[in-house]
C-alpha cells in the first residue's frame, strides 16, 4: 500500500444474485472430488469482486449440497459454522412449506467500534505489557525441517487421518477427568516430538484463538480469529500430569491477554523473524443437528492449498462422536507424504504412552514407531554373513605386499 494511502472497509450493500448449480449425478465420486479440489484452490481477487461465493450441487437423485467459498478477510472457521447453520435452517423450513424468517445477524461493526475502544484502553497497555515480559526471553519456533533458500512457495498439501478407536477413547477419558480439551494431550505429544528432534527447551506454537468473548461475538459473522504465538517449556523430568498442568496454566493466561493484535505483537522486540513456524488447532464447532431423520447434513472444511507455515494442524471433532481427526497442511516445497505419515505416527506413539501412562517421566517416553523399533532393533542388526567352507589360515587375509612373514615364535627351558 502506498505510503500515505489509508485502509478503509466498505459495506456493500446487499443485492439478490442467482447461484450455479452443477450437476454430478452422472459423475463419480473422484470426478466430484477433482471439481472441489479445482474450485477451492482458485484465488479470490480483494478488490471489485465478491468476497463470498455459493457453488450449488447435485451428487445424486436425493443427495447434493452447497460449496461456500469466502476469503478469510471477512469469515473465520467459526463463522462458516454460524452460515451453514442457517441454511440448514433455512431449508428445513422450506421442506415443510414454511415462509423462513432468520433473525438477522449482529452487526460486525459492532466488534469493529469495541476493537478501536480497546485500541485506546488501560486493558491494551496491559495486554502489551504482559506480551512485551513473554518476549523478553527468546523462544525457538517449533520446526520439523530446516529452511534453506531465498524464498518458500507456499503451495501447500494436506494428508487427513482418522484416529483409532483405542486412541479416541484415551483422548477422550483423560480430557474428561482433566476438564482440558483434545488440544492439550495432542500439543504435548508434538511438543516432545519437536524436543527429541532437536528443539530446545521453551518453544513457541502457533495456536488459533476464537477472540469471541461474548454472547454477541459468538452469534456474528466475520473475522474474529488471531493466530498467537504459544510459549511453553519443556522438562522431561516432568510428569505428563505435570506438563497438562503447567500447559493449563499458560493456556488460560494466554486467553487473557487475547485481544492484543498479532501485527502489533509481531512487532516487539525480543523475537528473530517469524514468532512461529508450526501451528496447532482444535475444532469442534458442531454442524446443525436436526430430528427429522429424512434429512442428514455434513460438512468438512476445504483445504486452500496455500499457508505461510511450515506446517498446519487440525485437529477437529466436529460430529461429536468422540472420534478425532487430524488434517496435516505442509509445504510441498519442505516436506513429502512420507515424513508426514512418519510424524503422524511419531506423534500418535506419543500420544498413547502419555495417556497410558500419565505420571511416567517424560524422558522415558519412547518416540519410535512399532515399525522403526522393528527396523532399529531387527533389520538393522541383519548382518550375519554366510561364509563358504575353508581352511583355518584361508580366512586370514594375505599379508601386504613387500613384506616378511614373522618367524613362528617359540618358548622353552634352558637344560
Amino acid at each position: 500500500m502506498p505510503a500515505g494511502t489509508e485502509l478503509l472497509q466498505e459495506y456493500a450493500p446487499a443485492a439478490p444474485e442467482i447461484f450455479p448449480v452443477f450437476d454430478f449425478s452422472l459423475t463419480d465420486p473422484a470426478g466430484f472430488s477433482h471439481w472441489e479440489t479445482a474450485v477451492t484452490r482458485e484465488s479470490m481477487p480483494l478488490y471489485g469482486a465478491p468476497l463470498c461465493r455459493f457453488y450449488l450441487f447435485r451428487t445424486g437423485v436425493v443427495d447434493g449440497g452447497v460449496l461456500i467459498k469466502s476469503h478469510h478477510i471477512i469469515m473465520d472457521g467459526w463463522s462458516q459454522v454460524l452460515l451453514c447453520n442457517r441454511i440448514a435452517e433455512t431449508y428445513l423450513a422450506l421442506l415443510s412449506g414454511k415462509d423462513p424468517q432468520p433473525e438477522p445477524s449482529p452487526d460486525y461493526k459492532l466488534h469493529i467500534d469495541k476493537e478501536l475502544q480497546y485500541l485506546d484502553s488501560a486493558g491494551c497497555r496491559a495486554d502489551e505489557r504482559y506480551w512485551r515480559g513473554l518476549l523478553e526471553t527468546p523462544a525457538e519456533p517449533v520446526s520439523f525441517k530446516e529452511q534453506r533458500g531465498a524464498s518458500v512457495s507456499p503451495v501447500g498439501r494436506r494428508l487427513t487421518y482418522t484416529l483409532p478407536e483405542t486412541l479416541n477413547h484415551a483422548i477422550y477419558t483423560f480430557c474428561q477427568s482433566r476438564r482440558v480439551s483434545p488440544f492439550s494431550p495432542y500439543y504435548m505429544a508434538l511438543a516432545i516430538a519437536a524436543r527429541r528432534m532437536g528443539a530446545g527447551r521453551r518453544i513457541a506454537v502457533g495456536v488459533p484463538i476464537h477472540n469471541r468473548t461474548d454472547l454477541i461475538a459468538r452469534q456474528t459473522t466475520g473475522m474474529f480469529v488471531s493466530t498467537l504465538p504459544l510459549i511453553t517449556e519443556l522438562d522431561e523430568d516432568w510428569t505428563a500430569e505435570e506438563f497438562n498442568d503447567r500447559l493449563s496454566e499458560t493456556w488460560l493466561e494466554l486467553l487473557r491477554h487475547q485481544r492484543y493484535p498479532f501485527q502489533r505483537i509481531e512487532a516487539l522486540p525480543g523475537h528473530d523473524g517469524r514468532l512461529f513456524r508450526v501451528a496447532l488447532s482444535y475444532q469442534d464447532n458442531l454442524s446443525y443437528k436436526n430430528e427429522d431423520t429424512t434429512v442428514r447434513f455434513s460438512g468438512r472444511w476445504n483445504y486452500g492449498g496455500y499457508q505461510a507455515e511450515q506446517l498446519c494442524i487440525h485437529v477437529t471433532n466436529l460430529e461429536d462422536n468422540r472420534r478425532y481427526t487430524v488434517d496435516y497442511d505442509y509445504l510441498a516445497q519442505l516436506f513429502t507424504n512420507d515424513e508426514i505419515e512418519r510424524l503422524h505416527g511419531v506423534i500418535c506413539t506419543i500420544l498413547d504412552q502419555i495417556l497410558s501412562h500419565p505420571g511416567r517421566p517424560i524422558r522415558e517416553v519412547n518416540i519410535l514407531t512399532a515399525d522403526d523399533r522393528e527396523k532399529v532393533l531387527y533389520t538393522f542388526n541383519r548382518t550375519a554373513a554366510p561364509r563358504r567352507a575353508r581352511a583355518c589360515g584361508q580366512h586370514f587375509p594375505p599379508p601386504p605386499p613387500g613384506t616378511r612373514a614373522a618367524p613362528p615364535s617359540s618358548t622353552g627351558k634352558a637344560g
